[in-house]
């Protein structure tokens, strides 16, 4: 009599994996929707650009990473394998920044085309989830302790960043250069700026959220 047929759990024929590869499933495994850029990879896991990409290679053949044009994200057996956890990672406190809505004539994609894998002065891309009922674009800030995250739900736009306490009076300075950006698409003239991209005195009034 045969018995029934025996399913392997998803990377069990891995061995242990080695820390690196376990880190990248790791950071992708926080939004398994998402589509993460390498440099933004490479930067937040502060990993060498030769170590990332063999690792990178060894997960794709093993069946746990896919790539594509926009970046890389986990297959169905890469989730599986990971204990998957939401964006938010518990590293930092998320902080809201802004909540607005978008006017009649702006539609999430317009953001998202304006927007999708810019750097914006000391934040570098960092990828895009697209869901069915959210869009979020991610910024992650030199050293990968600011993450900035900008989501779109409808007409609905709220940008938040998240970072340990001892960082986050750097939360709005990093995303001044963003709310330029936004600004723009607002038809909003824009506020004047200094060289490192600070508001001046006297423009801190006036805004989306004014």
């Amino acid at each position: 009599m045969v018995g029934p047929a025996h399913r392997d759990p998803p990377g069990a024929f891995l061995g242990p994996l080695p820390g690196r590869g376990a880190e990248i499933l790791a950071e992708l495994g926080k939004d398994t929707q998402a589509v993460i850029s390498f440099a933004g990879l490479r930067r937040r896991l502060s990993v060498h650009q030769q170590s990332l990409t063999r690792t990178l290679r060894r997960l794709m053949a093993d069946g746990l990473v896919a790539k594509d044009s926009k970046g890389y994200r986990l297959t169905s057996a890469g989730s599986e394998l990971v204990q998957v956890r939401a964006t938010e990672d518990g590293s930092g406190e998320v902080i809201t920044l802004i909540e607005a809505l978008l006017p009649a004539r702006l539609a999430p994609i317009d953001v998202t085309a304006r927007l999708a894998r810019r750097w914006f002065h000391h934040l570098r891309w960092y990828g895009q989830r697209q869901g069915a009922y959210e869009d979020v674009l991610t910024w992650i800030g030199e050293g990968g302790r600011i993450v900035v995250r900008l989501r779109l739900r409808g007409r609905r736009m709220t940008l938040e960043a998240e970072a340990p306490p001892a960082e986050q009076d750097r939360c709005f300075q990093a995303v001044r250069a963003i709310l330029v950006a936004l600004a723009d698409l607002y038809g909003i003239p824009p506020a004047p700026v200094d060289d490192n991209g600070d508001l001046q005195s006297g423009a801190r009034q006036s805004g989306l959220a004014g």
